[in-house]
């Protein structure tokens, strides 16, 4: 490896191999199991994107500009910039916050085109698409809930009362009714931590949630819609019973 980096980054191999061995012993040592980029927010934190920040800045610095080294550099550059933006974009999006959820959106997508037109490419071909399928149709329908004069009145809380129903019956017990107690149910959180990290990491059952909302006065006898967003698989809802 050290072979590696001085011939690869030249005057910056040191900080470029600090980079990469901080991002590999920031996975090697997360203590999150979730597929796919769900977990990244937690695993990435702002102070381990800050440090591998410093470091890439620290690279930039060392080599000549327009030099091979310095193009190398800059590639990883391009990748963490994505990264950096995707991450932004997540929060965002966990934050209600879907005009700047879609600014951030349309930035990671014209990073990931930079990127795969690049020759090597610098991420998977395959990004763009992955992109729009998880998260870019969802936070474009959020965007269009908060222009041409619409807002959001309230909130959904992210921890919500949560029943497993691995039999699926729970419909015909009645979890539906508003007056069902909750004293047996749990605490789950449902956008900012996954059923995984909850210690749910082999369930894929049934699930029954419950939560309630207040609605601000003033909109009494007004349209009011209720959207839920990203759901797995498929949901049937229950509003006051």
């Amino acid at each position: 490896l050290n072979d590696y980096y001085d011939k690869f980054y030249g005057p910056a191999a040191q900080p470029m191999k600090e980079h990469f061995k901080l991002l590999e012993k920031t996975f090697e040592e997360a203590d999150y199991f979730a597929g796919s980029t769900n977990d990244f927010n937690h695993i990435l934190t702002k102070k381990v994107m800050q440090q591998l920040e410093v470091l890439l800045k620290q690279a930039e610095a060392k080599v000549p500009a327009d030099s091979v080294y310095a193009k190398r550099v800059d590639m990883i550059r391009t990748a963490f910039d994505f990264g950096d933006t995707f991450l932004e974009m997540l929060e965002a999006n966990c934050n209600f916050d879907f005009i700047k959820a879609k600014e951030k959106l349309d930035d990671v997508k014209e990073l990931s085109l930079k990127s795969i037109s690049h020759s090597p490419v610098i991420l998977y071909p395959y990004t763009q698409n992955f992109i729009q399928r998880f998260w870019g149709n969802k936070i474009n329908e959020g965007y269009q809930r908060v222009k041409d004069g619409n807002k959001i009145i309230a909130k959904l809380p992210d921890e919500w009362m949560a029943m497993l129903d691995p039999m699926g019956g729970g419909e015909e017990l009645g979890l539906w009714k508003p007056t069902l107690g909750t004293e047996s149910w749990m605490p789950l959180k449902t956008y900012s931590e996954t059923w995984s990290s909850q210690g749910l990491r082999y369930y894929y059952g049934h699930m029954w949630y419950r939560t309630s909302i207040k609605i601000p006065k003033n909109y009494e006898g007004k349209p009011v819609r209720l959207w839920l967003s990203d759901i797995d698989e498929k949901a049937k809802v229950w509003v006051n019973g």
